[in-house]
């Protein structure tokens, strides 16, 4: 209407209007719609409302040189209460807190737990079974599983003779020492020393340098306790501490039985698994009451292994070499006949197997016609290594002759892939002989025990967790690798599968996380084709299937992905409550509800626009980061931006209710943040940041300050016309009592004279302007050290002049 004194149009009405909305860095100023925001830092919305962000405090008092954080990660356990927060450093060092957050440590932040290679990328971890699982895209694949962990099995062997190398008697106290109840235990009474054949083993999923045994009946005899590991036979452990050891008697108490973690250790075959076997011997028998109620392990960091899945594999092929005939016969995994077979006492017969991967042992059936000649004995096995046929060395022949149906293992060698007797597939061939000739019609089926070498796959540059398996991601091709169920460290048999996200490029997974039922993996961007993000769905490796949901949008690194559960917009009843994973791109901000990809940027746009200079830079990814802010529900990003920048100097803040974009400022610059269960205080969980170049970690939200630096929060308001000519006369503001506030009118590009409040009323703050010009900003802002601000709403007194 016509303001019939001054002949002008009211535009505004000094009503207030809620804070509300984000800001728009694309656009120009004098572009932005009446009342909207070309800037808003430090705030955070209330909807309606802003309200300065909080601080951050120092978590440690030392800093840990000028290192950048690449990422960090709370491991928690509930089976054996456990918490364990690690910070990867730049310097490839991972570091353990020494005080769970939130509690502050005098001193440096931690010790080492893992010493990486150099060029570490930002780390994914996941947590399987209480295991933790750390890829940092140079090293292999790191398993750890904690201070404390229920062993695998325990078996007390007690025998006629020594244990042999595949032994099936004993007595299983498994549960008895796992079920954390003190009412079942793991029976020891009277364990009696090797030499009368008696042992204890016990199996663990990696290989271990402490095993705590809870005591509920001591041993009251005078025993010494001993330890051996398997690297191809029964070693002794070095070093070994008895914890247990009471007034010289072993088993006297409850204690942890320590010795030096030795490197050479290998999986074993024992009682139908394939795992990290340890052997314990008594000196002296023990008296005739001892009782355990559980044990558990210690380990350090490892990388991970491929585990045989103990299921015995079918031979290939075999070929029974008849010298006296010159012939060869052929057959397959079973109904192979060695009739007759002429043994090294004479000049011998060879049987020929295949086998798709190195073996340490094979498993032979004797079926219903096993050899009857007495003493009879495998004598020998071959192997192709590269060049000759070569003894695989000292034997142990469980089928005592092919007498009887068992293991013959040998120890691991290096063998070589040969196309034996014009076959025209290439395979690892043996042979073995035996030294007398066997009697007629002996017909046996032959299976293998193989073993793998993860580093095959290549170095570990990815994992997580999907559907009780744990995927892997490699740094040499797109290939991932899924586990077994439940079993990390098994990638081999009917239950592992290999799978190929993405449209046949050989770009690398460099972030995967479970979705639903699904998973998710993201590709590194390459080229001008992109990355690729795919989504994988199944319930096994039989039914597993790909959705490729974007051949152009990948990823940068393992922390530039968030998935959000739960209510992550405005409860409104028109919107779903969901799961949806964020991530970012070289060509933006996206989110993706396992369907469709949509850009959420549009209004930061300017910062992945090629042609402006504050493009985010090339070569910078494995800085940039992005994450769930769950305090405020918001997502928190850093970008490294410009042509000059090498670490984060851009943080926006996006919204997750209103949809809406703000920018953070830091004195603190973060490079990276994770969330943790708090260990104390009222708060269930607190937020972390990385520092950037201070070698320090950061509890977020926390304080009015940035450490001891004030926090610069403001909003801009942008107040045009359509190019006329404006007349700021009145704003009001209300908003929460006791603030500093500064209120600075700007005009036509210059700022005018600001007003400073000290102490300001929640009801209605009135202030007069008299001001001309055709565009116009105010600014309103807290910049005062140990001090927070909340606006809630603001009302302007605007005259456009339409004459001009």
């Amino acid at each position: 209407m016509k303001d019939q004194k001054h002949g002008v149009t009211q535009i505004l009405k000094p009503d207030t209007t809620p804070f509300r909305g984000g800001c728009n860095t694309v656009l120009e100023t004098q572009q932005i719609p009446m009342g909207g925001y070309s800037m808003i830092q430090n705030m955070r919305g209330t909807h309606p409302g802003f309200k300065k962000r909080k601080g951050q405090r120092k978590q440690h008092s030392t800093a840990d040189g000028t290192n950048n954080v690449l990422s960090m990660y709370q491991f928690v356990k509930n089976r054996v209460s456990e918490k364990h927060f690690f910070a990867q450093m730049s310097d490839n060092d991972v570091l353990k807190a020494t005080t769970d957050p939130p509690g502050v440590t005098t001193g440096v932040f931690g010790s080492e737990s893992f010493s990486g290679s150099a060029s570490s990328k930002p780390a994914s971890w996941s947590n399987i079974k209480e295991t933790l699982l750390f890829s940092n895209g140079v090293d292999q694949h790191q398993i750890y599983h904690g201070t404390l962990t229920y062993i695998d099995r325990i078996i007390h062997y007690n025998g006629s003779g020594a244990p042999p190398t595949v032994p099936t008697l004993g007595y299983d106290y498994s549960d008895q020492a796992t079920d954390g109840l003190t009412s079942t235990v793991v029976v020891l009474d009277s364990w009696d020393t090797y030499a009368n054949n008696e042992c204890v083993f016990v199996k663990t999923p990696v290989p271990v340098n402490s095993i705590t045994f809870t005591v509920s009946k001591a041993n009251a005899n005078a025993s010494v306790l001993s330890g051996y590991y398997w690297n191809g036979s029964w070693t002794q452990v070095s070093s070994l501490s008895d914890g247990t050891i009471d007034s010289g008697k072993t088993f006297g108490q409850t204690g942890a039985v320590t010795w030096t973690l030795p490197t050479d250790a290998i999986p074993n075959y024992m009682y139908g698994e394939c795992g990290y076997w340890m052997q314990f011997r008594v000196s002296a028998v023990l008296d005739a009451e001892v009782e355990v109620t559980k044990i558990q392990f210690g380990s350090s960091w490892q990388s991970i292994e491929n585990v045989w899945d103990g299921l015995p594999v079918y031979v290939v092929e075999t070929q029974f070499y008849d010298t006296s005939a010159d012939i060869y016969k052929t057959f397959g995994y079973t109904s192979i006949e060695i009739d007759s077979m002429a043994g090294t006492d004479s000049t011998p017969d060879k049987l020929y197997f295949a086998s798709s991967d190195p073996i340490c042992a094979i498993y032979v059936d004797v079926g219903t016609k096993p050899n009857s000649i007495a003493a009879t004995t495998v004598d020998a096995v071959y192997h192709w290594n590269g060049t000759a046929w070569t003894s695989v060395g000292t034997i142990s022949d469980g089928t005592n002759g092919l007498s009887n149906s068992g293991w013959i293992t040998f120890p691991r060698v290096t063998s070589h892939k040969l196309q034996f007797n014009k076959n025209r597939y290439y395979a690892y061939w043996y042979y073995f002989t035996v030294d007398k000739a066997l009697n007629d019609d002996v017909i046996i089926s032959l299976y293998t025990q193989p073993y793998f070498d993860i580093n095959d796959f290549g170095k570990g540059y990815c994992n997580t967790v999907w559907k009780d398996r744990a995927v892997y991601g490699f740094d040499r091709d797109q290939y991932i690798a899924v586990s077994a169920k439940g079993n990390p460290q098994v990638l081999n048999g009917n239950d592992y599968a290999i799978l190929e996200p993405g449209d046949g490029r050989s770009n690398k997974p460099v972030a995967m996380h479970s979705f639903h039922n699904e998973m998710m993996v993201w590709q590194e961007e390459k080229g001008q084709e992109g990355g690729c993000l795919t989504l994988f769905e199944g319930y096994s490796p039989a039914t597993f299937g790909k959705l490729v949901l974007s051949a152009k949008i990948g990823t940068m690194s393992a922390k530039t992905v968030a998935v959000i559960d739960g209510v992550y917009t405005s409860t409104k009843t028109d919107e779903v409550v969901g799961k949806i994973a964020f991530s970012l791109s070289h060509y933006g901000i996206f989110m993706t509800d396992g369907r469709y990809v949509t850009g959420i940027s549009d209004d930061i746009q300017n910062y992945f626009d090629p042609l402006q200079s504050e493009c985010i830079r090339r070569g910078y990814e494995d800085q940039m980061w992005l994450a769930h802010d769950t305090a405020y529900n918001v997502l928190r990003v850093g970008l490294v931006s410009g042509s000059s920048a090498t670490t984060c100097n851009i943080f926006p803040v996006y919204d997750l209710a209103d949809k809406t974009w703000s920018f953070d400022s830091y004195k603190q610059k973060p490079s990276c943040m994770t969330e943790v269960e708090a260990n104390s205080g009222q708060a269930n969980t607190v937020q972390l940041i990385g520092g950037t170049g201070t070698g320090t970690v950061y509890q977020s939200n926390y304080g009015d300050n940035d450490v001891s630096t004030a926090i610069d929060a403001y909003a801009d308001i942008e107040l045009n016309s359509n190019g006329k000519e404006m007349e700021l006369r009145e704003a009001i503001l209300t908003l929460k009592t006791g603030t500093h506030l500064t209120i600075t009118p700007t005009v036509d590009g210059v700022d005018k004279t600001a007003i400073t409040e000290t102490s300001v009323s929640a009801v209605r703050n009135k202030y007069s302007l008299n001001y001309k010009g055709m565009d116009m900003k105010l600014k309103i802002a807290n910049a005062t050290a140990s001090e927070s601000v909340h606006l809630f709403g603001i009302g302007i007194k605007l005259y456009s002049n339409e004459a001009r």
